[in-house]
C-alpha cells in the first residue's frame, strides 16, 4: 500500500473517531476505506449504489481501522 493510501485511511479512520460526527459520516467513511482497499474486486456483493458494506466487509474494515489506528 503506498503512502498517500495509508493516509487516506488515516484520515478517515480518525473521523470515524470523532464522536462529534454522525452515524451516516462515519458509515461513509468505513465505505470509503473499502473502496480505497479494492473490494469492488474482493466482493462480488459490495454495494456501490447504496454504499453500504456486508458483516463480512464491515468486519475487514474495522481490522484495517485498528490496524491504521495502532500506529497513530
Amino acid at each position: 500500500m503506498d503512502k498517500m493510501t495509508e493516509n487516506y485511511i488515516l484520515t478517515h479512520a480518525l473521523r470515524i473517531k470523532d464522536p462529534n460526527i454522525s452515524e451516516a459520516q462515519k458509515a461513509n467513511c468505513k465505505w470509503r476505506i473499502a473502496e480505497v482497499c479494492n473490494f469492488q474486486t474482493k466482493y462480488d456483493d459490495f454495494d456501490r449504489e447504496n454504499c453500504t458494506l456486508t458483516e463480512a466487509q464491515e468486519t475487514e474494515v474495522m481490522a484495517i481501522i485498528a490496524e491504521a489506528l495502532k500506529d497513530a
